[in-house]
């Protein structure tokens, strides 16, 4: 049975490389693929100069996420993925990561030194669940989103 799993697991792959492959392609990007795999996970990196060029020409981290969502539907037609799919492009996500690791320090530092509550508008859901984690460990400030929809922002109290 497990032999079978793998297969299946080498089709996933293959299916995920020919179709970002084909789509560089109708796109005139130089890039590769990367993929690894666990039982759980699947993490997709677009690398090469065209990576670079898929954030330089303005693929946001929304359209990071869309692209994401366009391929797991590849790989996991009409049915639940059995898998996560993680999608990166020239290691995008983990520079992100790390700014907005530094972002909540600092937001935790100027609301501690300030003795002060600080909102943040305009961040988007992915960015505002970072920096709750980000801070989720820090005793000297707590994290809290309010409003709805597009009027969501970020709260950071001292504690």
């Amino acid at each position: 049975m497990s032999n079978s799993r793998s297969k299946s697991d080498e089709r996933l792959t293959d299916r995920a490389t020919d179709w970002l492959q084909g789509l560089f392609e109708r796109m005139d990007l130089d890039a590769n693929v990367e993929i690894d795999e666990t039982d759980s996970n699947i993490h997709v990196n677009i690398v090469g100069p065209g990576a670079d060029a898929f954030i330089t020409q303005g693929l946001t981290p929304s359209g990071l996420n869309a692209l994401r969502a366009v391929l797991q539907q590849v790989l996991f037609p009409n049915q639940r993925p059995f898998k996560k799919l993680s999608l990166d492009a020239g290691g995008h996500r983990e520079r992100r990561s790390e700014q907005l690791e530094g972002f909540a320090a600092w937001l935790s530092e100027k609301a501690t030194d300030l003795d002060k509550n600080i909102t943040v508008v305009g961040i988007n859901s992915v960015d505002r669940r970072a920096v709750h984690l980000a801070l989720e460990g820090d005793r000297k400030v707590k994290t809290e989103s309010e409003g709805f929809g597009p009027f969501r922002r970020l709260k950071i109290t001292t504690t």
